[in-house]
């Protein structure tokens, strides 16, 4: 709604340096956290392991440990491997928010893509 605000003339140059910084450090996160990995035998794994229903198996990055329902953004970054969290609270919340929403995001966009597709499909005037 920032960008509709910002064309529309309703957003100052300030406001809208400080949603364009946000939404910077905001996809820095993520790419840290997709390129950020850690393996059953990383220091610090039982730290990781106390916060997971099962111990890790396998190499994981810190995206797929925030997918996880029991693992918040704050618990994550507490972790050596994944320390420092974001310090803008809203930018993190984003951050967890669209990690762990992200597939279901994508299956409803591809819904929602499927439909457009047979939008304009002519059914036949004989269909019973």
């Amino acid at each position: 709604m920032t960008e509709k605000a910002r064309e529309l003339g309703l957003i100052d140059d300030v406001r809208w340096a400080r949603f364009n910084e946000k939404i910077e450090n905001m996809e820095t996160e993520r790419q840290r956290l997709k390129s950020t990995w850690v393996n059953p035998n990383s220091a610090g794994i039982d730290e990781l392991n106390k916060l997971l229903k099962t111990p890790m198996a396998r190499e994981a990055s810190g995206e797929d440990l925030l997918r996880r329902p029991e693992i918040s953004y704050s618990q994550l970054t507490q972790l050596d491997a994944f320390a420092p969290a974001l310090e803008d609270q809203q930018a993190a919340e984003q951050v967890e928010i669209q990690v762990k929403y992200d597939g279901y995001i994508k299956r409803q966009q591809e819904e929602i893509e499927k439909s457009l597709r047979h939008e304009h499909t002519k059914l036949p005037a004989d269909l019973d």
